[in-house]
Parts: C-alpha cells; structure tokens; sequence
C-alpha cells in the first residue's frame, strides 16, 4: 500500500485528506507535531511526506531543520510543503533552501496536491505557484539566521552579544527583513512571527 505522513496542526485538512485518499488504496498518517512525525516514519514505509511549515507545537525554524536533516537521512522520500503560509521572500528562501521540495499553497492547490501524491510510474507535473523569485526580495542565509533571534523578542544588545555583529548591523538587517516581510511596525512583526509559530514577546 502506497502510504502518506501529513504533518499539520489542522485535525480538518488531516481528515479531509484522509477520507479522499483511503477512497483510493492510499494510506494517509496524520501527525501534528515533528515527534509524532518521526514515530511514523519509524513505524510505518512512507512514501510521500506532506507538510506544513510550522506546527501547534513546531515552529518555523524546527520544521526547516528537520526536513533539511530528513532529506540526508531519506533521501528517496518524496517531499511536499503543503502550507498557508505565502510570505514571497520566506517561500523563495524555502524553495532555495529545500529545493528537492514541491511547494504548494493551501486553499488554491487541490489539484495540484492531488497530482503530487500520485505514486511513482504515473507521469505528472504540478504546476509551481507564481511567486516573485526577484533576488532583492528572498531572505539570505544570513538574514534567515538572524531572524531565528529576532523572533524571540531578545533586544538587539541581547543578540549582539550572541553574534559577532554590532548593535547597529542586527538593526540594519532587521529593517531588511522586516521590508522583505511586508512588516510596516514591531506589532506586524509579531504577528508574522506567530504565524511562524513563534510567540514573540518583545523586550525591547
């Protein structure tokens, strides 16, 4: 039997997927956090991992690393981000970083998904979602590591003295990331951050 990981915080998306793929000899295993995902990677064959980018327990930066160090691990599973977040510079940051990975957004890509789980032999191709791929506008490496510090509220001399850079450098690059997130104030930073699955709580 062909079989599916879902990892996503969303009990509905879980069940609806549940209830249309048993319909074809297709097995999906929902899980809600990166653990339970790892349980059935151990316990069951998956072929198809489909996952969202943060969880009610994981955030951003976990899923990230964890479908990074997966792909070393299992580098034959197929991988899809199947996620409500659509944030240009972050997905092209994604699709840099974990470009083994099909991305695809919820409420606009049933067929698409669709398409993706199809098992190996049938031919297919889903079709990538526009997104604005211009250079300027994708979080870099750097921006993206230093985003892991910012989202937990720390002040920027908390950060300076965990990273070799100045006060006014961390400011400098947090401006940037806040533009490349269409965050006009701290308040809108904020709320990106818990749509990331970050509770940031500023301090300064």
């Amino acid at each position: 039997m062909f079989h599916i990981a879902m990892l996503d915080s969303n009990a509905f998306c879980i069940k609806g997927l549940e209830e249309y793929y048993s319909a074809r000899n297709i097995r999906t295993i929902g899980c809600t956090s990166l653990v339970q995902l790892e349980e059935a990677l151990r316990n069951h064959r998956i072929n198809v991992l489909m996952c969202e980018l943060s969880t009610d327990e994981d955030n951003l930066f976990s899923c990230i690393d964890y479908f990074k160090a997966l792909k070393r691990r299992r580098p034959m599973l197929q991988m899809v981000i199947y996620t409500h977040l659509r944030d240009p510079a972050l997905i092209a940051y994604v699709r840099k970083t974990l470009p083994y990975c099909t991305v695809l957004f919820k409420n606009e890509s049933m067929v698409n998904l669709a398409l993706c789980m199809i098992p190996p032999g049938f031919n297919y191709e889903a079709k990538q979602p526009e997104i604005n791929d211009d250079q300027r506008d994708i979080l870099t490496p750097r921006e993206f590591y230093l985003l892991r510090f910012l989202s937990e509220g720390k002040c920027h001399k908390d950060i300076s003295q965990k990273l070799p850079l100045s006060i006014k450098t961390i400011s400098y690059y947090k401006l940037k990331i806040m533009e490349k997130l269409k965050c006009r104030t701290v308040a809108d930073f904020q709320r990106k951050m818990q749509s990331f699955g970050v509770y940031y709580h500023s301090q300064g």
